[in-house]
């Protein structure tokens, strides 16, 4: 059985936090948690790219289906898809507060 492959998009804003929360924990834990978040979050997104409809509904706007999906303790990917494409919005935590 073959899975469709989706090409994969990050906002801006995804990619920004992504960065931040890294530098975050860089100065909050150590490397190994690091380098924990960065994986746990990679293969969130390969989970999502294969199988995206695993996140939780959020909205329905302009058809598209706005989900989320817990990634790493108290972080979320927020996402939609279609059928070709993936579309990472962005990456909020509430470890950093």
């Amino acid at each position: 059985m073959e899975r469709a492959m989706r090409k994969v998009y990050w906002r801006k804003k995804a990619l920004n936090a992504f960065q931040m929360q890294k530098f975050w924990y860089m100065i909050n834990k150590d490397e190994q948690f690091v380098a924990s978040y960065q994986e746990n979050i990679e293969k969130t997104i390969t989970q999502i790219e294969f199988m995206p409809s695993i996140g939780l509904s959020i909205k329905n706007l302009d058809g598209r289906a706005y989900r989320k999906i817990l990634a790493h303790p108290k972080t979320y990917i927020y996402y939609w898809y279609d059928n070709n494409e993936l579309h990472i919005l962005d990456i909020r935590s509430s470890v950093m507060k």
